[in-house]
Order: C-alpha cells, then structure tokens, then sequence
C-alpha cells in the first residue's frame, strides 16, 4: 500500500517514515528485540504522530483556512486554474 500511495504522489518523507514504521513493526510482531526501550516506543510514536501529521491535521487545516476565503476569492481561483494548461 505504501508503494501505491508513493504512485499517487506521497512525498518521500512521509514514505521513508511509514517504511521504517512498517519495518519496525514487522521486526517486533515477528522478533523479539530484547534491545527495545521506552526511548523506540517513543521514537516509533514520534514518527507515526509525523504521519498522522503530514496526511490528515495539515489538509484538514488547510482545507478549512481555504474554505474561509470569501466566495468571490475561490471562485477566481476557480477560474484562474480552469484557464491554466
């Protein structure tokens, strides 16, 4: 799935993220890693926080400031990208 979201225009960051959550994962589900500490817990919750971040609050967000523009204001920009090549 992340190699299909990579199609559809994930950015890199977010990519290389998710791949070491998903790698992290894998390794604990199928391992155990007696090295692990509350400091990689940590870590790999930082991490999907990013994820969570990057694809979900941030759109969100903008899509509300957006959605705040006065009508006549979207509406140009409307127009402006139909009229864009």
């Amino acid at each position: 799935m992340i190699g299909a979201a990579v199609r559809d225009g994930l950015p890199q960051g977010v990519q290389q993220t998710m791949d070491v959550l998903r790698f992290s994962g894998n390794q604990s589900v199928h391992e155990v890693h007696h090295d692990d500490t509350p400091e990689t817990a940590g870590t790999l919750f930082n991490l999907l926080n990013l994820v969570v971040e990057r694809l979900v609050t941030q759109p969100k967000q903008l899509d509300e400031l957006y959605s705040g523009l006065p009508e006549g204001v979207r509406d140009s920009i409307a127009r402006r990208d139909a009229a864009t090549p």
